[in-house]
Formats: C-alpha cells, structure tokens, sequence
C-alpha cells in the first residue's frame, strides 16, 4: 500500500517528466491515501481545489525544472494539516524573508499605522449591524479580519477619493463608504455587478448620490485601466481585493506604475499571504508595511506608492 509520501514523490516524477496528466490524477489520488478517517465529499473538493491552485503556483515557479524534493516532505504536512486540523478556513502558504525583500517600511506607513491601530480598536460597525443579511458578519473580527483597519486608516488618511477593485459582497465597500470626510467619494470597480452577487450587503440607497459609485470593468486590462485613469491618478486610498490569480494583479501592478499620481496614495493589498500572491508582494519595490497581524489572516499589506 502506498503512504502519503511515496505518492507524492510518484507524482512529482511523472510532473518533472512532464506527464502532467498522470501526475494530476496521482496529487487527486493523494487527498484519499492512507487517511485516519473518511473524508467527505465537499471536503475533498475544497482541498482538491486549493490543490489545483498549489501545483499551479509551482508550475510557475519552477517552468521546466525538477520541483526541489523538499516540497515533497512540506506538502505531505500540508496534508495532513487540511484532514486533521481543526479550523473552519485554511490555506497552504509560504515563508519567505524580509530582510532580502524588495521594498522596505519608510516613516510615513510606521507613523500611519501607530496612528490607526488606536482607531481600529474603537471601530464600531452599527449600520452594518442593522443591515439584515445572511452570512458571516467578518468586520467584527479584529485581529483576524482588515475592516477595522480599514477605518482607522481612512480615519488617519481622510482621502478625497477612495478606490477598492473587487466589490464582491460590498462589506468592504461600505466601510469604506461610511469613514470617508463627507466630502470624499468611494469608486468601487467589479466585473460582476452587486445586484447579481449572493447575499450582497449593498442596497440601491447606497448608490442614491454621488458618495459611492459602482463601475463595472476589469482595470488589470490596458484598454479599461486607460478609460478611467483620470479617476486613478486621483486617488488617495487603494485597495486592491481582487481574484488573486496572479496574472490579474500582475498587470494591474504593471499598469499603476505608468500613473502620474496627483496625490501620494497609500495602497492595501488584500491576500498578501496566498500562494499567488507571495511573490507579487515580495517582489514589490516600494515603500511597504506587512500589518497582517492587525489587518486580514491571510495577509495584508500596505503600500506608500509614492514614497
């Protein structure tokens, strides 16, 4: 009988081989290996999907070499802790050092987080907590969740223009919405408009005046990112929470670094912590703050755009 081991070391020779098909099936056939105890269906598939997104992250970082055998004994752990551990959200990660990253803190992100942190430990959420809607109410969870942050930034920062690119449920958006001066304006970009979106916290009263806008386009495409540039050079407040599938912040990267800002924008990465996003954030050469412990579990990060 095969353990856990063998099977992932077979798939990764039928991998650097590339046989990717027979590899695919093998890392399918390791969720079932050996384990203490059944595994149910929905589990499986959750695993098996963040699986597919592992050996995808792997395929990009290795192209056309050997994956090193020390990912071997890592993900047979990765395993084990999916079936055993007892937590609701989990996601395989990556260490990486700071001290060799690209991009250091500077003082204007030490001083505006000392300055929020305060803040965000005061956060109330009472027209949040009026709003009847289903599902997990994650602003209230801080540490852990970036909503509280998220005000004692905005606080700290009072932007005249705040831009968030992913909607999704709105929670984000309304936060943001409800701590801006009464003079600022919330944009928020999506390609899926909140009416179609499950549970949403967003309502048309929302959007009754000029304060928070929805617009509905991709700006990790050229074309759609020059149509509203104007907007973007304008803005004060960033955050980017979009798919995290890498090639989508890739280029929204790439296209933010041809904006002339008319500001000095502070710029919040959701998700820092994923195995997509690792390298985007440690490739990042600019002035840069990792506030994961007082923002979101799986990572947060903050960045002076212009410093």
């Amino acid at each position: 009988m095969y353990t856990l081991e063998d099977a992932l070391k077979i798939a990764f020779e039928h991998e650097n081989a590339g046989r990717f098909a027979i590899a695919t099936e093998i890392f399918r056939s390791v969720l079932t290996v050996a384990p203490s105890q059944p595994v149910a269906e929905s589990r499986l598939r959750e695993i098996n999907g963040k699986l597919e997104v592992l050996r995808s992250a792997l395929r990009f970082t290795f192209p056309g070499e050997p994956v090193p055998p020390g990912l071997v004994d890592a993900l047979t752990h990765m395993f084990r802790l999916e079936r055993d551990l007892p937590s609701g959200h989990k996601q395989p990660g990556y260490l990486v050092s700071t001290n060799d990253e690209r991009g250091r803190p500077n003082d204007r992100l030490l001083d505006l987080v000392m300055s929020a942190f305060p803040l965000a430990r005061r956060a109330r959420f009472d027209s949040l907590d009026a709003r009847q809607v289903n599902g997990e109410r994650w602003y209230r969870f801080w540490p852990g969740e970036h909503y509280a942050l998220i005000v004692g930034l905005l606080q700290v920062l009072k932007p005249r223009i705040a831009i968030e690119i992913g909607t999704f449920t709105g929670m984000a958006t309304l936060v943001m919405a409800e701590n801006m001066p009464a003079d600022g304006r919330v944009f928020t970009f999506d390609i899926v408009d909140w009416r179609k979106i499950d549970n949403s916290w967003l309502c048309e009263s929302d959007f009754a005046g000029k304060h928070t806008t929805q617009i509905l386009a991709d700006l990790s495409r050229p074309a759609k990112f020059e149509e509203h540039r104007a907007l973007i050079e304008q803005a004060d407040f960033i955050f980017i929470d979009g798919p995290k599938d890498h090639h989508t912040e890739k280029s929204l990267l790439a296209l933010l670094d041809s904006v002339t800002f008319k500001t000095k924008p502070i710029i919040m990465f959701d998700d820092t912590k994923l195995l997509n996003m690792v390298d985007i954030w440690h490739q990042l050469d600019r002035p840069k703050l990792d506030v994961t412990s007082f923002g979101h579990w799986s990572g947060t990060g903050l960045v002076d755009w212009c410093g």
